[in-house]
C-alpha cells in the first residue's frame, strides 16, 4: 500500500510517500540532487517493504515532484520541511528509524540529534563536513559527472546555501544523538572522504557500529548492497 502526502512547505508542498503497513518505519534522506524516482536507495527500500518494514520518502525542495524553486534550497529549509513531515508521521508509527545516504546522512545526523523519538540512525557514506566538500576544487566536476541539477542553481543561491552550512557543526551535533547508530563508509570513497566518517564515529557517544567498506565507490554496487548492507540494516532494525 502506498500513501501520498503533500506536506505544506514555506511556499509550496513537499511530495512524500509512505509505503507498507508495518508500524515500524524507515525515513529515507537521499543525497543532494537525488529524488524518490531516481534514488539508488530503491533496492534497500524494496527489501524493507518486502520484509514488512514500512518506508517514508520525500523529495527535497525543487527536487523530483516537490514544489518550489530549487534556488530557495538550503539545509535549514530542508530541515524545516523535515519538521513538518515529522509532525505528520510520528504518531502513525511505533518505531521510526532514519536512513541517510551522502548529504542525506548529513541531514540524518542533525535530525537524530533533535528528535529523541528516533529508534536508530543508519548512515551510508555520509557527509560530515559539507563545507570541506564544497571548497574542494573537484566538487563542481564531481557533481557534473552525477547530475546536471546543480546547474539550475544560480550563483547567489549557491552562496546562500554555503553560508547556511555554518549553522551546523555535525561533529558537535553527533554527540547529542542518543539512539543507536549503524554506520557504513567506503574506505576509498572519492566523493566523501573516509576520514570524515572516522572523525564522526569518534564523536558519536551513543551505541554504535561502524563498518569501513572495502570499496572506492560512493554509490555502492547492487551486489554489495544486497549481500552486506541490507542484511545489516534489517538486523539493526530488529534488534532496536
Amino acid at each position: 500500500m502506498k500513501e501520498i502526502l503533500w506536506v505544506k512547505s514555506k511556499h509550496g508542498r513537499i511530495y512524500t510517500e509512505i509505503e507498507g503497513e508495518s508500524k515500524t518505519a524507515v525515513l529515507f534522506f537521499y543525497g543532494l540532487f537525488d529524488s524518490i524516482d531516481n534514488s539508488n536507495s530503491k533496492l534497500i527500500k524494496n527489501n524493507l517493504i518486502k520484509n514488512n518494514i514500512s518506508t517514508i520518502s520525500f523529495d527535497y525542495i525543487g527536487h523530483g515532484k516537490s514544489e518550489e524553486d530549487i534556488n530557495k534550497i538550503s539545509t535549514s529549509r530542508i530541515l524545516s520541511d523535515i519538521d513538518n513531515i515529522m509532525s505528520h508521521i510520528k504518531n502513525k508509527f511505533s518505531k521510526i528509524f532514519i536512513y541517510g545516504n551522502s548529504f542525506g546522512g548529513y541531514l540524518g545526523i542533525i535530525a537524530s540529534s533533535r528528535y529523541k523519538f528516533i529508534y536508530g540512525l543508519i548512515l551510508l557514506n555520509p557527509v560530515s563536513n559539507m563545507i570541506e566538500l564544497l571548497l574542494r576544487k573537484q566538487s563542481e566536476e564531481e557533481l557534473s559527472k552525477n547530475t546536471n541539477k546543480h546547474n539550475e542553481i544560480n550563483l547567489f543561491s549557491k552562496f546562500i546555501f554555503f553560508i547556511d552550512l555554518f549553522k551546523y557543526n555535525i561533529y558537535l551535533l553527533s554527540k547529542k544523538i542518543t539512539c543507536p547508530v549503524l554506520h557504513f563508509h567506503s574506505v576509498g570513497d572519492k566523493m566523501v572522504p573516509f576520514k570524515q566518517s572516522k572523525k564522526l564515529n569518534k564523536n558519536i557517544e551513543s551505541k554504535k557500529r561502524f563498518y569501513p567498506l572495502k570499496s572506492d565507490l560512493h554509490t555502492l554496487s547492487d551486489e554489495k548492497i544486497k549481500k552486506f548492507i541490507i542484511p545489516k540494516i534489517e538486523e539493526f532494525i530488529v534488534k532496536n
